[in-house]
């Protein structure tokens, strides 16, 4: 029960709307933006240390105490992680990512009562044919965050100059996905990503209407 490229695409479309030098992925895999960026070096923040990251700069380290100087990256980006960490510790979480960038910020991850909702689901279902997805389960423990919840602890640091909150995908697309990912999955495995993003990132973006499961949030510093 798996949409990695929806959230992968919802990252990348924005990536691609700016220019930078500095790259800082909180959560990413040592792969996860080669094949769309292949000029960047990217630094992977990451709790655990990857088998492979040659193709990047992999950095072991807590997004509560981030390893490095204030501004030193021109672009943070982060998917699905801000919802893998405690409610009492996103703000400190927000204000260590604010603080290390110098430019720009975007943050996916799901949010919102509806993805909430949805998510219980997927949980009952999953239960139902024996799978345990402890990665939701994790959402659950930690408290899916709530829009207006992350809008205030952003807008309350003074080095924000905008924030603009976008919606990826509708909240049933997700759905559907995640109810039937195993086959999604087996269909996807070999195919390449980048290659889906050129042909078929209009279809996905035909779901972009109405409610959406992920929350967009792209801040700009001051």
């Amino acid at each position: 029960m798996h949409d990695g490229i929806m959230r992968h695409f919802a990252l990348i479309d924005e990536m691609k709307s700016s220019s930078f030098k500095s790259v800082l992925d909180i959560g990413g895999l040592p792969q996860s933006h080669k094949n769309f960026f292949p000029k960047v070096r990217f630094t992977i923040l990451n709790l655990t240390s990857p088998k492979k990251y040659k193709d990047n700069k992999f950095v072991k380290g807590s997004v509560l105490k981030i390893p490095f100087k204030n501004n030193t990256f021109d672009l943070i980006v982060s998917s699905d992680m801000m919802e893998h960490i405690l409610r009492k510790n996103r703000k400190k979480a927000i204000d260590e990512i604010i603080r290390v960038s110098s430019k720009k910020i975007i943050l996916v991850f799901p949010c919102g009562k509806k993805s909430q909702s949805s998510e219980k689901i997927v949980l009952f279902v999953g239960k139902f044919f024996g799978r345990k997805m402890r990665w939701l389960s994790e959402h659950k423990e930690c408290g899916l965050p709530m829009i207006s919840e992350i809008e205030q602890i952003i807008n309350s640091n003074k080095k924000v100059k905008s924030l603009e909150v976008k919606q990826n995908f509708n909240i049933c697309l997700w759905l559907l996905f995640s109810l039937i990912s195993p086959m999604f999955r087996i269909a996807l495995k070999n195919v390449n990503r980048t290659k889906l993003y050129k042909n078929w990132n209009w279809f996905f973006k035909l779901f972009s209407f109405g409610t959406g499961y992920r929350g967009v949030f792209i801040i700009d510093l001051k």
